[in-house]
């Protein structure tokens, strides 16, 4: 779990550096770091996803599949 907290500590840090730079964009800019960082947490929570399906050999996400 140390290399998945590890991971997930990194993202957390840029998505709170990128939150902060958002108070000076317009606000169409915005939108799309916005759209951004929900694109980033998506591909996050996969790879959360992944690996838990490949730790313990169950599927997760109820796609009828484990991750290998």
């Amino acid at each position: 779990m140390g290399m998945l907290w590890e991971a997930h500590q990194q993202s957390s840090g840029r998505r709170t550096d990128r939150r902060q730079n958002m108070r000076t964009m317009g606000l169409e800019q915005q939108v799309q770091e916005l759209n951004s960082l929900v694109e980033d947490l998506e591909k996050e929570l996969g790879d959360v996803v992944k690996y838990l399906e490949q730790k313990f050999g169950e599927d997760v996400n109820n796609d009828g599949q484990v991750s290998v």
